[in-house]
């Protein structure tokens, strides 16, 4: 089908594609993480709250996996990735666009708003596992947490088998575990993270329903050329671990190898009609 024809057809059921009780899911979600932050801060009124037994959890995994783990969590990791599914499901790509855009400037401000400082600004060195740099501010929220959790609320908006949407949930905690297993992050930056990003996914999704003009063909060739982009970069500027930066380079160029054969292939034209 002609990229034309797809985006007209998918503006015309984008209504339609998100899963039914996709909101409600999210919503639900998003209450069980404020209530686990709320508590969480309740008990001691302190980030620190249960940081060195959680970072000592990963004390016999390697680094390398490590690292690897928590830069699934990079935007631009977690876009190389979602942008192969763009030309065949080009609403996905228009929430995403929505989650990064937004989800940047949120981060951004609340990060300057909390100015919470990070594990290695507080504790010492000894005391828990640091893998890669000592990054000292702005802790709260998890931007790792948070962006993965705005992917995996979007992909929750498009799966409806069970089994793949518990899949998606329990590796968005996975990666986002790997941010106080790493040593950069409090167990509550992660919970606000979450939290966030759930609304953020919900909130891109309501978009991608009611914007038209997202699957306009030039809108929709502007954002795939961004996202592309964004490849380019993290394949010449690598990531924040040395570890993770073989495998985060390949998933980024063999993105960018898919969506060059899924665009620049030449479509075949209507078949003529036989006498």
């Amino acid at each position: 089908m002609r990229l034309r024809e797809t985006l007209a057809h998918a503006a015309a059921r984008r209504g339609d594609a998100i899963a039914p009780g996709a909101f409600s899911w999210l919503f639900t979600l998003s209450a069980l993480c404020a209530a686990l932050g709320i508590g969480l801060f309740a008990i001691d009124g302190s980030h620190q709250i249960g940081f060195v037994p959680f970072n000592a959890l990963a004390r016999p995994a390697p680094d390398w996996l490590l690292a690897n783990l928590t830069e699934v969590g990079n935007t631009a990791v977690l876009v190389a990735v979602a942008l192969v599914t763009a030309r065949r499901h080009p609403q996905l790509l228009i929430a995403l666009v929505v989650a990064v855009l937004f989800g940047a400037i949120v981060i951004n401000v609340l990060k300057d708003a909390f100015a919470v400082p990070r594990p290695p600004a507080v504790l010492d060195p000894q005391s828990f596992r640091l893998v890669g740099d000592a990054h000292q501010r702005g802790s709260f929220p998890s931007g790792h947490t948070f962006a993965t959790f705005s992917v995996a609320a979007i992909a929750l908006g498009f799966v409806t088998q069970p089994m793949a949407r518990l899949s998606i949930i329990i590796g968005a905690v996975c990666v986002a575990c790997a941010r106080v297993w790493v040593g950069v992050h409090w167990p509550l930056d992660l919970v606000g993270g979450a939290f966030g990003g759930l609304l953020t996914g919900a909130l891109a999704l309501a978009v991608s329903r009611h914007w038209h003009g997202g699957f306009h063909p030039f809108a929709h060739l502007a954002m795939v050329s961004v996202a592309v982009l964004s490849n380019v970069v993290l394949i010449i500027g690598g990531t924040n671990y040395a570890a993770a930066d073989p495998l985060m380079r390949t998933v980024a160029l063999a993105s960018t190898l898919v969506v060059a054969w899924q665009y620049l292939r030449p479509t075949p034209g209507p078949t003529a009609p036989t006498e």
